[in-house]
């Protein structure tokens, strides 16, 4: 944080002084979290990170954006766990099962119904043990994720391990959704092929283009019923144009991408406003989201990044 110790000279109103003692305590608390980048500090990587750019005005709209940035830990995950079995999963299982909630016998209507229900994940990136364990689940031996399951599974070897199983109904669990691309072959894979099965698709974190294509996927199917925990919004994105409304640093933060883009992102698969242009500003403790400004996430020999990201491809 010597960089910033300047700043705070001309700081009339306390704002860098108060960001300033609000980053270090994240990055103590919050941000040590992070997985992918387990040997250096937060300081260390912040360091680098904001002298990627040279002008102090471009370096304080960086420091700045910080506070824009929603980072999920490891207790925020587990709080969206326990979130999403009580809040959609349950409300859900209530309804398929027709459960009155007034009967004297509904808690041992809904743990029944617990029981022959499958809870797994849409990809690999969802830690469905932490999920169970966090919610007390038992008897699942396996969990497979269901990317995974479109890609080589064999549907009646799976109706068949459900039959055998006792399960009757599917929860998909995501734990961040960005643009839906990834979510929706293995949902359709599962509604498709399980059309007699109930199916919950049930993102933790969505962004709105996201809930686009989980909304797209209960019309179509009636079996599948779409229910995410946290949902952002449009105001908490950065896109390539700007947006009526939009939050002053974002006009600040859009300018740093245009100049800078050659530095941080592949010529030749240029998204400088994250994966289908989400323009996110979420990072999980455990990666950061393709979706999220790679100006955050992408590390190279010519930008370092804040919190790197660990890539499938």
């Amino acid at each position: 944080m010597r960089i910033v110790e300047p700043w705070l000279e001309g700081d009339q109103d306390g704002y860098f002084l108060e960001l300033m003692r609000q980053v270090q305590w994240l990055g103590r608390e919050l941000y040590s979290d992070y997985e992918p980048n387990r040997y250096e500090t937060f300081d260390e990587r912040f360091g680098k990170w904001i002298g990627n750019v040279e002008s102090e005005s471009d370096q304080k709209t960086l420091f700045e954006l910080l506070d824009q940035i929603f980072f999920v830990g490891r207790r925020e995950f587990e709080a969206l766990c326990r979130a999403a079995f009580s809040g959609p999963i349950s409300r859900w299982i209530v309804d398929v099962e027709t459960i009155a909630i007034d009967a004297q016998n509904s808690a041992e209507l809904i743990s029944a119904a617990v029981e022959s229900t499958w809870f797994c994940p849409v990809t690999d990136s969802m830690r469905i043990n932490a999920f169970l364990k966090l919610n007390h689940i038992e008897g699942k031996q396996f969990r497979p994720d269901w990317r995974s399951l479109q890609q080589f599974g064999d549907p009646n070897k799976i109706r068949r391990h459900m039959a055998e199983s006792g399960l009757r109904r599917l929860v998909l669990l995501e734990d961040f959704v960005g643009s839906g691309t990834q979510i929706t072959p293995p949902a359709e894979f599962a509604a498709a092929n399980f059309p007699e099965m109930q199916i919950l698709l049930c993102p933790l974190v969505i962004c709105p283009k996201g809930i686009e294509a989980g909304e797209a996927l209960e019309q179509r199917f009636d079996n599948l019923t779409f229910s995410p925990v946290l949902r952002t919004t449009e105001q908490a994105l950065v896109h390539e144009k700007a947006k009526a409304g939009e939050k002053e640093i974002f006009t600040r933060v859009r300018k740093i991408i245009n100049s800078n883009k050659h530095r941080f992102t592949n010529p030749n698969r240029r998204k400088p406003f994250g994966f289908r242009e989400v323009g996110a500003l979420v990072v999980m403790y455990s990666n950061c989201p393709n979706n999220t400004l790679p100006i955050i996430h992408n590390d190279s020999k010519n930008w370092k990044a804040l919190f790197p990201r660990i890539r499938r491809n």
